[in-house]
């Protein structure tokens, strides 16, 4: 097991913030281009917001742990395998986003696979929400 360093887990919060905005961005392109109507949009969508809010929640978590004088033990040994799980689906999803949009714009996702994907980032939000709250005692 690596020692815990608050620089190599702000460094990963930078990270995840910086590629869901990179991500909401291609799928503001998506939206703009695409002929996606009904459920595919709508799945999109709440990729997008979903993008913004984990971008907006690791870049307020990287904040705390910055400025934390202790991190509690248990934040210790999950936080790091949490972010880069996170880390890892977002690039999956991204490399996913880049390959829709640059293979035809009329493409139509798969709304399934895009709600899956917005579960997981929803419950990586409400796990970073929690680790913000422990870091905030």
């Amino acid at each position: 097991m690596q020692p815990f360093s608050v620089a190599s887990v702000a460094a990963s919060c930078s990270t995840i913030s910086t590629r869901s905005l990179a991500s909401a961005a291609e799928l503001d392109d998506i939206l703009e281009s695409s002929a996606a109507r009904g459920s595919p949009a709508e799945s999109l969508a709440s990729v997008h917001a979903l993008l913004h809010h984990i971008s907006s929640q690791t870049k307020q978590l990287q904040e705390q742990l910055t400025a934390c004088d202790s991190i509690p033990e248990t934040l210790r040994a999950d936080l790091p395998r949490l972010l880069a799980m996170c880390e890892s689906a977002l690039a999956i999803l991204d490399k996913q986003l880049r390959r829709l949009h640059s293979v035809s714009p009329e493409l139509k996702p798969d709304s399934r696979v895009l709600r899956s994907y917005a579960r997981y980032l929803d419950i990586q939000t409400q796990i970073f929400e929690s680790y913000k709250t422990a870091l905030a005692r």
